[in-house]
This record gives C-alpha cells, structure tokens and sequence, in this order.
C-alpha cells in the first residue's frame, strides 16, 4: 500500500507548462496494490488528442522512460502490463489557445493533479518531460529522471573511443572528450559536475578530471586495463586500481591534498571498486579465489568477504542510491547477464536474459532503472529497463556500426 499526499492549491510554472495541484483538503489517500516500483496508469485521450499524434507519442513515452509508470491500456508501449487493474487514471484533453491539460486521478475520481501544457512551443517534448516529472515527483517524492544526461563510450568505424553524451530519449548525442587516445570509463562525480575517465595512449594510461571549462586535469598514471574508479559520495576522493610494488590494489586519491591511502594490499588483482553512500562499505571485484568474484570491505575494520560464490565469473557491481541493494553482471550458461542482489543473497532478480551478452550495469539516479550494455542487436548497444526485467528499450538509434558502451547515468539535465 502506498500512501499519496494531496497538496493544496499550488501553482508552479515549468517553461511554458502550468501545473495545478489542487484538492478539497490536506488528507492523505491509500491506493492500494500498488507495486513498489511502479504505479498501473490507465491512459484515456479526447478525440481531439488523438488529431495531436505528437502529444500522443510524447506523451506516452515519457510515462514509460520515467520509470515509474506501468500502463496497462496501451499494449503497444514497452512499459505495458497485463493483469493488473490501475492504480491511478490520467486523462488527458486539448483546451482552447493551443493547451492541453493532463488530470491526474485516483480510482475514486478524486484529482490528485492537474497540469497544463502549452501546445504552441518548439520544445514540446521537453515540456511534456518537464510535466511527467513533476508527476512523478509528487507522486514517489523523488525527483524525476526525465532529461538526465547518460555518458558513454562510443566506438565509431575508423575512430577512436570517446566518450559521448546523451539523454534518456536518446536521440541526442555529443561528444564529451576531445582528444587523439582512445578514451573510457566515463566516472560521473556525485553533483554531475565534473567527470572521470580514463585514456590509453603507445605510452600511457590516465585519468582525467573534467569539470567541463578547460584545462582538463590529469590525476594518475595507472596501468590496469579497467582502471575506471569511483567517486567518494562527498566528491572529495576517488579510488582506483594502482599498480605499486608489483601489485593491482586500490588506493584512495583525495582530490584536495593529492595524497594517496592504500585500500587492498593482496596479491591478486582488485578492480573495479563502487562505494556506498554511507562511504563504509566497498565493493570490488578480486581473481583471489581463483576467478573474478564480488568482495566486500568494511572500510572502518579493513575486514574483507567473498560475497559472490556461484558462477565462473561475477563483475561489475554497482551500488543502488539507496544502498541496498547492488547490481551485477554474471556468467550462465556462457552468456553474460544481470543481476541485483542484496549482500546477505537473499533477495536475488535477474534482469537480463537470453542467448546474448548483457553487461555493465548502471543504475538510473532513482533506482528504479538499469542502463547496461548488450549485443542482443549484434554489435554492443545501450538498453535501459526497470529493476524487475520488464520494460526493456533500447536508448539509441545509432548505425549499427557504432558501437556503445561503459554507461554512467547522471542526474545533471542534458545541455
């Protein structure tokens, strides 16, 4: 059961889309059966809305990529379910001078929101973001995801990587790195205002700190090939994989006083380490017992456990926001795939499956998405779906040539 909050009579303005919430009191509604993740949504268009196929399409696709929203009336769209009465109704209608007006409704009729949205505009699609996320905010209290910038590395024939830079329409890509050496692991910091990433040159490998206005600033010299790192959540540190005195281990770089702590002191090789909000617990990924498995280090007691057991190989983990729960990417029946786990294994989903290699997991800044990578198409793209395997998109339209990998989701809004 999930408990909603009616507001009184606000109006805000978001560009030139109106948003009223309004009600006859300060009660708190239960909407029962609610799925954790998402609320069931029954869409129903005016005739005159469906003379607008842009509002349509716009319209229901934004309900889909918010992540929040399952519709159970629209079998065409990649977030529609079966079995499930709704949760909660949105009607939507034109009205006269170019508006349109989206009314928000509980099962009981009773308005829980009423936006209004300027149909005479260039950026429509923006607008309709800008409303679903509003929706979507007052709804789970949490700040929607729509128009956040995802960065990636992208392989074009001929060129190098670089890293590139889209949104969660991804119909728009940038460049981010502008330089002559194959450049990777794209590392955003935890205020989406700077970023991390990794090039190789015949000579070198570094890491880059970009805070977007020049110079870039190189940090270190490392020698491991997935030598990406993590941030500190307070963006004051990173940690990386090192090579000192013969050994892979991970040190902790404090940006400020440019002085290096050692983390791991084994003799294996330990990468790819993601650190939990709280800054105690840290994952990475160790060959020492035997294969490439999960470990956890408690960062107050140094004490360190084998948290994956199962399976040839396990990689990538990443922490959820709310650090819960960690995504992963395992090996079954040969083939890559994705997971989320919490570290006890006793609440264990599989997102991906299927004859094809899904990987390098990322989670969307609310926690109810994953973006990853996969060659389900034949060449690596990039995929986003909801934490319980359903929903699944592909973000981009890129030539089939082009190769995406490497993502990194942030919620700093696309420029």
């Amino acid at each position: 059961m999930l408990r909603v909050l009616i507001f009184l009579n606000i109006l805000l303005f978001l560009g030139q889309t109106t948003v009223y919430s309004q009600t006859y009191s300060e009660e708190v509604v239960e909407i029962s059966g609610v799925d954790i993740a998402r609320f069931a949504l029954k869409v129903s268009f005016e005739d005159q809305v469906k003379q607008s196929p842009t509002l349509h399409k716009h319209l229901l696709q934004n309900l889909c990529w918010s992540g929040v929203f399952q519709l159970i009336n629209q079998p065409t769209m990649p977030c529609f379910v079966k079995n499930r009465n709704a949760d909660l109704q949105l009607q939507v209608r034109v009205l006269p001078q170019d508006q349109s007006e989206l009314s928000l409704l509980d099962n009981e009729g009773n308005r829980l929101l009423v936006l209004q949205i300027s149909m005479a505009t260039n950026d429509l699609f923006d607008e309709i973001s800008r409303a679903v996320n509003l929706m979507s905010e007052q709804l789970t209290g949490m700040k929607g995801i729509l128009g956040t910038t995802i960065a990636f590395v992208l392989k074009q024939p001929g060129y190098v990587k670089i890293i590139a830079r889209t949104d969660t329409s991804g119909t728009r890509i940038k460049g981010m790195s502008y330089n002559p050496y194959i450049t990777q692991f794209p590392r955003w910091s935890p205020d989406g205002k700077a970023i991390l990433y990794t090039t190789i040159s015949k000579s070198s490998r570094r890491i880059w700190l970009d805070r977007f206005q020049k110079p870039i600033f190189s940090l270190l010299e490392v020698h491991h090939p997935h030598s990406g790192g993590t941030w500190s959540p307070d963006g004051k540190r990173v940690i990386v994989t090192l090579h000192k005195n013969k050994n892979f281990d991970l040190f902790e770089f404090d940006l400020g006083s440019k002085q290096l702590r050692r983390l791991t002191t084994h003799s294996a090789i330990d990468t790819s380490p993601t650190l939990s909000m709280n800054k105690r617990s840290l994952l990475f990924v160790s060959d020492r017992s035997g294969t490439e498995q999960i470990f956890l280090m408690d960062l107050h007691t140094k004490e360190t456990y084998q948290i994956t057991m199962v399976g040839p190989r396990n990689t990538d983990p990443v922490w959820s926001p709310d650090g819960k729960l960690f995504a992963y990417t395992t090996t079954i029946n040969r083939r890559d795939q994705i997971y989320i786990r919490d570290l006890e294994g006793e609440y264990k989903v599989a997102v991906t499956q299927g004859n094809f290699h899904s990987e390098q997991p990322q989670w969307s800044p609310d926690g109810k998405q994953i973006i990853f990578t996969s060659n389900r198409s034949g060449t690596y793209k990039l995929y986003v779906v909801s934490v319980d395997g359903t929903g699944l998109r592909r973000l981009t339209n890129t030539h089939q040539l082009f190769e995406e990998t490497q993502p990194q989701w942030s919620q700093r809004l696309f420029w």
